[in-house]
This record gives structure tokens, C-alpha cells and sequence, in this order.
């Protein structure tokens, strides 16, 4: 079957869109990184966006798409209202986010709808895609590959925009300054010295006007303190967490998927010798033409999927926890996931076989 990039582009965009707005609603629950959160909502939005815009390009007569519309069980039809929900659900988000006191805060119930409705978001348009005279497509990994998709470009992208808002990634704690004193002579010495006798004098008078304050008002302060450091060090270590866990997910999805493509060709029915009309010169087809492991589907699947898509955001997890840098290996995951995505697509495609060899 001929490559379908407009659809490829679709599901690929729409994925990355619902994990990315899926994963700062997992961020919300925890009450972590509100700084990145309205970016991340920006971003969701725009590949939402072009997502659609690329299924429009799929259409030779886009206008048409609305006849479909009053038949609930076409695929496309429940695209648009899976695609729909998620847009009100994010608006609402909006609202709610620029109304809150720090500007990246929501209702836990809130967060989670939005964790639920991307979920379903891409279920339903991975599933509007399965078809029994397809057997190469007609597979709950399928969907399985699409939701895990998403479960590692969401994080990926997530960590880039945290870094962008200069959040704390990978660290315990938001430190505001690490002070290293270093006596290299005497003058130096003298004067970390008198550092140490102004910061004391500060420190003094602070807490001089600390003790005249009102309790409550130091109260208030400790506690503001505390959620700050309680919130810098879950929105650091849990993001990376869940990058870690999702590149996992999406790499077991993924190679579940190749491997019942594989077991699809038993499907195919060996038609023999026929005329095709409309394409007199083209050869016939064979059943081992459509295998993953065969021909050109054999780099794509190997190179591609298995080694781009699914291994690479795996070790950089590992060596973005190993070497601190998550603001590189973030984004060098997100590009291996992004080619993995679309190379499994691309597979998809070239799998996509009727049960009776005919075309």
C-alpha cells in the first residue's frame, strides 16, 4: 500500500499532542513545575493543530469530510469528537490556570479528565484504523504502539520546556545559590571573613525582625517556603520518572507491534495468478513482500523502530539521569522518538495488505 504522509504526519501529531498535554496533567496532580505548565499547554495546542491541518491534506475534496459526520461509528467521526472533548477539556485547563494564584496550578479532578480524555483521544484514533481485511493492521498493538508513542513524547518534550523555563531537572531540591569559599591567600581569607561577619550581621537583624513580626506571618513564609522546595523537587525527579518509564512503555509497545505484523501474513490469502486492468505492468504480489523483517521493511523496522525509536530514548533516559544533562538527552530522545514514530507508521503502511492480495 502507498505511503499515506498526511496520515502519518495525523497520528503522529495528535499522539505527541495528547502525551505532551497528558503529561503536564500529571504533572498538575503532583503540583510540580508550574512555571512550564501554560508553555506546555501552548505547545500541546499547536501540534493539535497541525496534526489537523495535516489530515486535511489527505483530502482531495475536504468539504466532503462533513457527510461522514452523521454516522457515529465511521472512525473519523469519532475522531472529531475525541478531538473535540480534549480541546474543551483544555480550554477549561486554560482558565483554570491562568485564575489560579501561581499560574501553573489546577484542580487535581480537572488534571486528571485531561490525563483520561488523551488516553482516549488516542485510542480512538489508533482504533479507527483497525480493520479485519487488514490483518496487519487489525491488532490491539496497534493501539498499544500509538498510546506508547505518546508516552514518551510527551515526557521528552515536557523536560525540554521545563529547561526552557529554567526549572530544576534531575536534582533533590531547587538550590538558589551554592556558595564555594576558597582561601587562596590572605587577603582572600580576609575577606570571606568579612563575608561571614556581614552575613551574620544580616542574619541577626533578620531575626530580629522576625521575632517584632507577627507569627502568623512567619508562619505563612515557612510555609510558602516549603511547598516551593516540596514542588521544585517533584517537578525534577518525577518528570524524569515518567521519561524513563515512557520510553520503556513505548519501546515494549513498539516491538510488540513488529512482531504481530509478522504473525499477520498467515492471514493473507495466496490468490494466484490474475489481470489487474488498471495495472497491467505491475507485478503480482507475494505474501513474504509483507513481512516486517523482508526487503526494505527490514531497515526500516531494525534501524527505524527498534533501534532509533525504541533503544535510543531508553539509554538517553539512563545517561540523562547518569550525567545531570537532561536538557540534551531530553531532546535527543524526543528527535529518536519522533523518527520511530513516524518509521512505525511508515511500516503500518507498507504492511497494509488486504487479506486478498488483489491490489
Amino acid at each position: 500500500m502507498e505511503l499515506q504522509w498526511p496520515l502519518i504526519l495525523f497520528t503522529t501529531f495528535v499522539a505527541w499532542s495528547a502525551g505532551l498535554f497528558a503529561t503536564q496533567c500529571v504533572m498538575a496532580c503532583k503540583q510540580a513545575a508550574p512555571k512550564t505548565q501554560t508553555l506546555s499547554w501552548v505547545a500541546a495546542a499547536v501540534l493539535l493543530v497541525v496534526g489537523g491541518i495535516a489530515v486535511f491534506l489527505h483530502l482531495e475534496h475536504w468539504e466532503r469530510i462533513f457527510n461522514g459526520f452523521g454516522h457515529i461509528t465511521s472512525g473519523i467521526t469519532q475522531e472529531l469528537i475525541a478531538i473535540v472533548v480534549l480541546a474543551v477539556v483544555a480550554i477549561v485547563y486554560l482558565v483554570f490556570l491562568r485564575k489560579s494564584d501561581d499560574g501553573g496550578s489546577v484542580p487535581r479532578w480537572l488534571a486528571i479528565v485531561g490525563i483520561v480524555v488523551s488516553a482516549v483521544l488516542v485510542i480512538v484514533m489508533a482504533h479507527s484504523y483497525m480493520m479485519p481485511a487488514r490483518p496487519a493492521w487489525d491488532s490491539p498493538f496497534w493501539v498499544l504502539c500509538v498510546l506508547g508513542n505518546a508516552c514518551v513524547l510527551g515526557p521528552a518534550t515536557f523536560l525540554i520546556l521545563m529547561s526552557v523555563k529554567d526549572e530544576p531537572i534531575g536534582c533533590a531540591t531547587a538550590p538558589e545559590k551554592t556558595v564555594t569559599a576558597v582561601t587562596a591567600s590572605g587577603s582572600d581569607a580576609a575577606g570571606a571573613t568579612s563575608a561571614t561577619a556581614a552575613d551574620a550581621a544580616a542574619d541577626a537583624t533578620a531575626t530580629a525582625e522576625a521575632a517584632t513580626a507577627p507569627s502568623t506571618g512567619s508562619e505563612a513564609a515557612a510555609a510558602a517556603i516549603a511547598v516551593s522546595e516540596k514542588d521544585a523537587k517533584q517537578g525534577s525527579v518525577f518528570a524524569t520518572v515518567l521519561m524513563y518509564w515512557g520510553s520503556i512503555a513505548n519501546a515494549v509497545a513498539s516491538i510488540l507491534y513488529i512482531v504481530s505484523m509478522a504473525f499477520a501474513t498467515s492471514s493473507l490469502a495466496d490468490v494466484g495468478h490474475y489481470f489487474d486492468p488498471t495495472h497491467p505492468n505491475e507485478p503480482m504480489l507475494e505474501v513474504a513482500d509483507f513481512s516486517p523483517f523482508s526487503g526494505e521493511n527490514l531497515l526500516i523496522v531494525l534501524l527505524g523502530v527498534v533501534l532509533i525509536g525504541a533503544a535510543a530514548p531508553i539509554i538517553c533516559s539512563i545517561m540523562g539521569k547518569k550525567k545531570g544533562d537532561w536538557t540534551k538527552w531530553a531532546a535527543v530522545a524526543l528527535v529518536c522518538a519522533v523518527i520511530g514514530a513516524i518509521c512505525v507508521r511508515v511500516a503500518f503502511y507498507n504492511m497494509g495488505a488486504s487479506i486478498f492480495m488483489l491490489y
